[in-house]
């Protein structure tokens, strides 16, 4: 949906801001700008169509990747359909041009809905309905009108408008709102990005990041160090303490766990013909994360090495295909968590190989000269996968598992088949409860599927006798 606001062009919007400005009498601060702390600003009364919504947003940097991954588009009021989103969409020299904020607009207004994760547990759309306007936390604007600050509360606040919703201390007729307008026009986004930071945290209504939008954050400092000279792991060390006061980051190898995990993320859907769309996916981030702790351990361990890798993220391919299709017996990383060899990770990848997930494919080559054969294997991983798939997909992960877990727990091979046909029989039994109970309930049970189910069991029965 497209904003309702068409924005004035730059040169009006700097004057309106400027006549303001030197009308102003209240004056309010923000904690930093250009490097200097505590700066007063001078506040000003708005239209909503002089404020632009800024294309660099943090909140919306993957949104924007996925969004033009998939060639997005929108309806309009009149129902024709807005252009696809490419990549200038969204570039910042681009900010001035309605169908950049209409798209932008759009992929604020899905932040502005969310719940989990915000700060006092309700979407900006529910406080401003129920709460109004409020100019305690007043947006931040440059002196050409670029929001810094304040995007998705402006674009919560236009679509409730155009709902015809009425929002306390704003007038409909002609939406106005108070800002705080920076001293100086910037002459880069360092000092937007900044300021942008130390605003993000603490009032309600809130919305922290998510682990997507965090790494993202520290790709972006890190490479900003990377152009003044530094090098990464200097630029690492360095960015650290800005993110060391939230939990999953608090140590310097939590902070590089969760960024090799965002690498490894990225690698996953890079081979499944899913780049840039880590956002949208919303992927399981504790699978990513235990994987890369995984491959450490191997790394001790000794058994890491290039082939392993690959893999692990053969693996993680299979994985997520199956969490994409929402079939996951339980997270996934537990199933991970219980490789603790190569031969291990062999048998995942050999489940998934004979689920048909996974495809082999063995080379035989002939050297010309010694004519000797060579074989070459290669994996690769199914990049559309149906529902049924998935579900088989799931199941082989799970009992795989499930397998190695009690390969490693009981090294008492000599009864372990017995243990295992003693649980076998409780199972029965547990099965002949059941059915006891559906039948004193009058519940009708379909027999069809528990005789396809017993014929199975008695095939495998006469198969595992004859091994005797």
């Amino acid at each position: 949906m497209p904003r309702k606001s068409i924005v004035k062009p730059k040169n009006v919007r700097k004057k309106f801001i400027s006549d303001r400005e030197k009308s102003s009498t209240q004056t309010d601060e923000v904690p930093i700008w250009e490097g200097s702390p505590t700066v007063t600003c001078n506040v000003i009364k708005i239209p909503l169509d002089h404020l632009l919504l800024r294309m660099s947003n943090r909140r919306t940097i993957d949104a924007q990747e996925s969004w033009v991954a998939n060639k997005n588009i929108f309806k309009n009021p009149d129902g024709s359909e807005s252009s696809a989103a490419i990549e200038s969409t969204f570039e910042s020299t681009n900010e001035g041009n309605q169908d950049s904020q209409n798209h932008q607009f759009e992929l604020l207004l899905r932040e502005a809905e969310k719940e989990s994760g915000r700060v006092g547990g309700r979407s900006l759309t529910t406080i401003l309905e129920q709460d109004g306007w409020s100019n305690n936390d007043r947006p931040v604007i440059t002196p050409e009108g670029v929001l810094i600050n304040g995007n998705c509360r402006v674009a919560a606040l236009e679509n409730l408008l155009e709902n015809k919703i009425p929002i306390t201390n704003v007038n409909a007729r002609n939406p106005m709102i108070e800002v705080k307008v920076v001293p100086t026009t910037p002459a880069d986004d360092k000092p937007i990005v900044e300021l942008e930071r130390k605003l993000q945290h603490g009032e309600e209504g809130r919305l922290n990041y998510n682990w997507i939008q965090d790494t993202t954050d520290m790709r972006m400092m890190i490479k900003s160090l990377e152009r003044d000279g530094k090098k990464t792991a200097e630029a690492e060390k360095e960015i650290h303490p800005f993110f060391s006061s939230f939990s999953d980051f608090k140590t310097f190898q939590n902070f590089k766990d969760w960024l090799d995990a965002r690498n490894l993320l990225d690698q996953t859907l890079k081979e499944l013909g899913m780049a840039g769309q880590a956002y949208e996916l919303d992927p399981p981030k504790m699978l990513f994360h235990d994987t890369v702790k995984n491959k450490r351990s191997a790394k001790s361990a000794g058994w890491f090495n290039p082939a392993t890798s690959k893999k692990f993220l053969l693996l993680l391919q299979a994985m997520l295909q199956v969490n994409i299709a929402s079939e996951a017996k339980r997270e996934l990383r537990y199933d991970m968590n219980e490789i603790k060899s190569e031969e291990d990770l062999d048998k995942m990848i050999e489940a998934q190989t004979k689920g048909g997930l996974i495809s082999k494919k063995v080379e035989t080559k002939v050297d010309p000269i010694s004519k000797k054969e060579s074989k070459k294997t290669t994996f690769s991983v199914k990049k559309t996968v149906t529902k049924e798939e998935a579900k088989s997909a799931a199941e082989k992960i799970r009992t795989t598992a499930q397998e190695i877990k009690e390969e490693h727990d009981d090294k008492d091979l000599v009864n372990r088949p017995k243990r295992k046909l003693v649980e076998v029989v409780k199972n029965l039994e547990f099965y002949s409860n059941a059915m006891d109970k559906a039948n004193a309930n009058n519940i009708k049970v379909d027999t069809k599927e528990l005789k396809k189910a017993f014929e199975k069991i008695e095939k495998n029965i006469e198969t595992l006798k004859k091994s005797l």
